[in-house]
């Protein structure tokens, strides 16, 4: 075996000897890419260059070459794999094949829009979940699905972005008009709502393989909030700047009490689980457990942020198609137009083709289930470990829990998931399909998932990474045992005393969730050697790494004398003074970008501003100082699309209502 040490992602050896097979087999590493246009085994240099300098630091000495003659029986070779052949510090020899699970020409991508509308299809869903979430914790189980819950989650959802384009066409300049404002957009919300928030209680009637996806918020929304934009931006600036100034104070407080958290892969109370028997038949019950769980603020103005920023994408659409129609700015509008289907087309768009077309996401899933396969039947691999970021976690959770087949999960030691989006893809599941299906489980199946022996699923996150909501993987955390929940609990599950929450241990396939540093972002974990390179090298090396270690981390960290109750003092001390300090920065750059805003404005009198101010006088004119026939026509065109969208939901509501009679 060659010792010399080398830094080169693929370096080739050509007419060199082949390294001996070491007597412990090989170790297959799986690199699953995310969304985004890249080229092939692109992802996988990516990987090497800070997967490398580990395998530096945890062996004394490694060779580097590329294979492309590894091949089973009757079967062709599979080209560029990475063969890694390491000595480790106690004199033992261990070689690692590495290969991208390259799935990008699996897709057919398709035209801005549609992963545009797909996006604000799923977005608005997931922020209304949370809200369902937030509202829902405050109940007790027999009542979380109740008619009115349903109701005051869909006004909650409609009535926020209503706000804002009502903000913007009233421009109110005194208490009495946004009073008036405020008032007329709650009443107006709540006749909106009041069909779709009864069609979604009766799908929860229906079962799981009959229930049909719930929308979020209407399509129509999406252009009126465009148009509101172009008609106020400084109000949608300030509107959308105001919310970063709440949501980034929320982050920055977590960050600096996080030394002071209960758990060691937490910092919230989701270990406050209760037991309890359904009845599966009336001689059957088994146990499930629920828990005592609010998302925070902080995931509910995240969530609307997002839906606030999908407009802009729609705007931006529309002037390159117009600057290309135009001829005159022609290619100012086809620069502008490629850069847009970059962002919408590539990146947006794997998501959503992925998450609600489920041809595509089956030819996605193939790459990586036969490369699993290949690799399984190999007789030289002695384990698989599969690593994945952003869009790929989701691949590879599909795969290896749900579609993967059973017989091929033996030799799957490690899952490890770096700026995963499942937690958004779980808030969004009901929205994805046209029949409702549970696509990423949380719970596994009765006979259990037959991994290798001692497997984990390791899960990085950061605190600044907005594909994460900011938030590692809890939702996936499941008790092998919890407390029976209380007969008489009231309105809301009591909290557990410390010494219960500590006894409630995950199950061995759950996520042990390490924080990273803020700096991570979303791509900085494929160079973070201290936190994700070294302690994967040191386990595919049979090591325990102490990172990953959640028990000699919080021995480390002396977190058994942090008390859930001072921790959440701290946290809201903390949000307080920083809330305090964001808001006076705010105002100060808002000043500063105010007078920027001025002189712009001043300055350019060409062509984009003189046509936003025709589109404020014709909305003017329309609206305010039209004809009463011309505002008589608009409110009798707005009365039809809400009346038409009102009856839809009646008419499907009232057909589930006919299946659900039959069915009794």
């Amino acid at each position: 075996m060659a010792t010399k040490k080398t830094n080169r992602p693929m370096a080739k050896t050509k007419g060199s000897k082949k390294a001996p097979m070491p007597q412990s087999g090989v170790s297959a590493v799986l690199v699953v890419k995310g969304a985004g246009p890249q080229g092939q085994d692109e992802t996988l240099d990516a990987f090497l260059r800070g997967f490398l300098p580990a395998v530096n630091v945890v062996a004394n000495d490694h060779a580097v070459r590329e294979r492309s003659d590894l091949a089973l029986e009757g079967q062709p070779p599979m080209p560029r794999v990475a063969e890694i052949d390491a000595r480790l510090k106690d004199g033992s020899q261990r070689r690692l094949w590495v290969k991208e699970a390259y799935w990008e020409n699996a897709l057919r991508r398709r035209g801005a829009l549609t992963p545009l509308m797909g996006e604000w299809h799923m977005a608005t869903y997931a922020w209304g979940r949370v809200l369902y979430d937030w509202l829902r914790g405050t109940l007790p189980k027999e009542r979380q699905k109740d008619f009115w819950l349903f109701y005051l989650y869909f006004f909650l959802m409609h009535y926020l972005v209503f706000l804002f384009p009502v903000f913007a066409l009233s421009q109110p300049a005194n208490p009495m008009q946004v009073l008036q404002a405020v008032l007329g957009t709650a009443l107006f919300t709540g006749l909106v709502v009041w069909p779709r928030a009864r069609l979604s209680r009766a799908v929860f009637d229906l079962p799981l393989n009959e229930r049909r996806p719930i929308s979020g918020i209407f399509g129509w929304v999406l252009a009126t909030l465009a148009a509101a934009i172009l008609y106020s931006p400084l109000l949608y600036l300030r509107w959308a700047a105001t919310l970063v100034l709440i949501i980034l104070p929320l982050l920055w407080a977590r960050g600096r009490v996080w030394r002071l958290r209960e758990f060691p892969d937490s910092d919230t109370n989701w270990r406050n689980y209760y037991s309890y028997k359904k009845r599966v038949t009336p001689r059957k019950y088994v146990t499930r457990t629920i828990q005592r769980y609010v998302p925070t603020m902080s995931s509910i103005l995240y969530r609307y942020l997002l839906v606030l920023l999908l407009p802009i994408g729609l705007i931006v659409v529309l002037l390159s198609q117009a600057m290309i129609w135009s001829k005159v700015l022609e290619a100012p509008g086809k620069w502008l137009d490629y850069v847009v289907s970059v962002a919408m087309s590539d990146f947006m768009g794997d998501i959503v083709l992925y998450a609600r077309f489920p041809d595509q996401a089956q030819r996605v899933r193939s790459t990586l289930i036969d490369q699993i396969q290949f690799f399984h039947q190999h007789p030289d691999v002695k384990e698989i470990h599969v690593f994945a970021h952003s869009l790929g976690t989701v691949i590879g959770y599909e795969t290896l829990f749900k579609h993967l087949p059973r017989e091929y999960r033996s030799k799957i030691k490690t899952y490890v998931t770096v700026g995963s989006v499942l937690s958004a893809m779980n808030k969004a599941n009901a929205a994805l399909d046209e029949r409702y299906t549970q696509r990423f489980p949380v719970y596994p199946p009765e006979e259990g998932y037959g991994f290798a022996e001692g497997f984990r699923w390791f899960n990085c996150w950061n605190l600044l990474d907005p594909a994460t909501e900011f938030y590692s993987l809890d939702e996936y955390f499941v008790p092998r045992s919890a407390p029976e929940m209380p007969k008489d609990h009231g309105r809301t599950l009591p909290e557990l005393p410390r010494e219960e929450r500590m006894r409630i241990l995950p199950e061995d396939y759950c996520p042990i969730n390490i924080k990273t540093p803020f700096t991570d972002l979303h791509s900085g974990y494929w160079n973070n050697l201290a936190d994700v390179h070294k302690p994967f090298a040191e386990r595919i090396f049979g090591m325990v790494p102490k990172r990953w270690d959640m028990e000699a981390l919080a021995e480390a960290e002396n977190l058994a004398t942090n008390s859930a109750r001072y921790y959440r003092r701290a946290l809201a001390v903390n949000r307080l003074g920083l809330a305090l300090v964001s808001g006076a920065a705010g105002a100060v750059v808002g000043q500063l970008l105010w007078a920027l805003y001025t002189t712009v404005s001043d300055w350019m009198n060409g062509l984009l501003v003189d046509w936003i101010g025709q589109f404020q006088s014709t909305v003017d004119l329309l609206l305010w100082a039209g004809s009463p026939a011309v505002r008589l026509g608009l409110l009798t065109l707005l009365s039809l699309l809400l009346a038409g969208a009102w009856l839809q939901d009646v008419l499907v509501w009232r057909q589930l209502q006919r299946r659900l009679a039959l069915k009794r």
